[in-house]
């Protein structure tokens, strides 16, 4: 369904298949053969993790559909319950072996517990399975509760689905399209607005370096030598607020590590991915340069752009695109249906609209995903590149185009600029020179 600026909205009768919200919450020592159990099953959207008591208690606002959670992060079964008092999801809970009879009985008892299972014992696929048809259970009740209208079910959801974790691959098959400069855009549009927020460029050699100004060491490869948390914090780069990972250096170890890393490897982007939300991070950005990657990062996130040019070449790649993720790659990533978007990158008077894009992919292929933002042809872009520096600072459509895919993406926050001017009552005037601007 469409309005008459092309963008299409949901379809609300499709709301009881969305990926089920879900929050894992486990010791970091226990974390990983808990994340991984969901992280590849389409089912779900792990939208947070949680490795204590108060760090799952300050997720708990997320509105998770669903909780899976490893029992020794809490105290013990009373605190627990006290936490779990207002949850109106399912949780499923698992112990560790030896733990008292009584003490069972006493989280079984907790109203929003539907099955509690020792770890010697745990299933991880049957219990995916009985806890993604519980959720679809609760989302039927609702629906049926309110006159049989899914909208209510969609409206639900897609407020948890902005303010959850976002593993957002920008990608397409065709080169040149601008990938990397609306990537860029985006992570800098989110750590704006005060997310955690780490741009990973997926390119070898990667630009994003020499782009933003930035050295080619440390990167990727430094992190794949220690693929933990630890070992991210140790690989960043800083830009003011934005964390960057540098890519690979050079095609060499690039390939190595596309031959090499198989899906669920802890340095594979699954493994990348779970040590990002282990290091507090809300937004990550996928800079999806090489081909060879692609698969990987598909299955390594949650949401997918797909940046086009406006003309038939981007066209023909962004089908493409659409074919590899709903075809090839079916069920091995978590990309629902609501979290692939168009971006339509550099359109003018000699091209294709955005609109005629939109209707060309759909006339196509059902399944094209619908018009998320459109970025006209500014000259400032490309002046700002070949200077090195991120358009997102020097290009004004740019900026106004990704602000939009952030309202759209993101939960609501005030950005920097936003909270000074709540706190001195002025609003910032930008003076732009051409080699700098001024914010007064």
């Amino acid at each position: 369904m469409s309005n008459g600026w092309g963008v299409h909205s949901p379809n609300m009768n499709e709301a009881p298949g969305n990926p089920v919200q879900l929050i894992v919450a486990a010791p970091a020592a226990a974390m990983g053969a808990l994340h991984q159990a969901f992280a590849g099953d389409a089912r779900f959207q792990i939208i947070a993790t949680a490795t204590s008591e108060d760090d799952l208690a300050a997720k708990l606002h997320l509105g998770p559909e669903a909780l899976m959670l490893d029992a020794t992060v809490f105290q013990g079964p009373d605190t627990m319950a006290n936490m779990l008092a207002g949850f109106q999801g399912v949780a499923y809970v698992v112990l560790p072996d030896g733990v008292p009879m009584e003490a069972v009985e006493a989280v079984q008892n907790i109203p929003s517990v539907k099955q509690v299972v020792f770890y010697s014992q745990a299933n991880f696929p049957l219990m995916a399975g009985q806890l993604y048809d519980a959720v679809i259970a609760i989302r039927k009740v609702a629906i049926s509760a309110h006159g049989g209208n899914p909208a209510f079910a969609m409206f639900q959801r897609s407020a948890v689905r902005m303010a959850g974790f976002r593993a957002i691959s920008v990608w397409n098959p065709k080169g040149g399209v601008g990938k990397s400069t609306v990537a860029i855009a985006l992570a800098m549009e989110a750590a704006n607005r005060n997310l955690p927020t780490l741009l990973a460029g997926l390119g070898g050699p990667d630009p994003n370096p020499l782009i933003l100004g930035l050295k080619s060491e440390p990167n990727f490869n430094n992190w794949r030598m220690n693929p933990t948390p630890e070992g991210l914090k140790t690989s960043i780069q800083k830009l003011d607020i934005l964390d960057v990972l540098a890519g690979f250096p050079d095609p060499v170890s690039l390939q190595s590590y596309a031959a090499e890393t198989g899906v669920n490897e802890p340095e594979s982007l699954v493994g990348f991915m779970h040590a990002a939300t282990l290091a507090g991070y809300a937004v990550v950005v996928l800079d999806v340069s090489a081909q060879e990657l692609a698969p990987m990062a598909i299955a390594a996130s949650n949401t997918l752009i797909l940046v086009s040019s406006p003309n038939m070449d981007g066209v023909l790649g962004t089908i493409e695109g659409v074919r590899v993720v709903n075809d090839v790659l079916a069920g091995q990533h978590s990309i629902g249906k609501g979290a692939m978007h168009l971006v339509v990158n550099r359109y003018r008077n000699a091209t294709y609209t955005p609109k005629e894009v939109l209707q060309m992919g759909m006339n196509m292929r059902q399944d094209f995903p619908p018009l998320l933002a459109a970025i006209p042809d500014d000259p400032a872009i490309e002046e700002a590149i070949n200077n090195r520096r991120p358009a997102y600072q020097y290009s004004e459509p740019l900026r106004q185009a990704v602000q939009r895919m952030g309202d759209a993406l993101f939960a609501p926050m005030p950005t920097r600029s936003q909270e000074r001017q709540q706190a001195t009552g002025r609003k910032k005037r930008v003076i732009n020179l051409g080699f700098m601007r001024l914010r007064i």
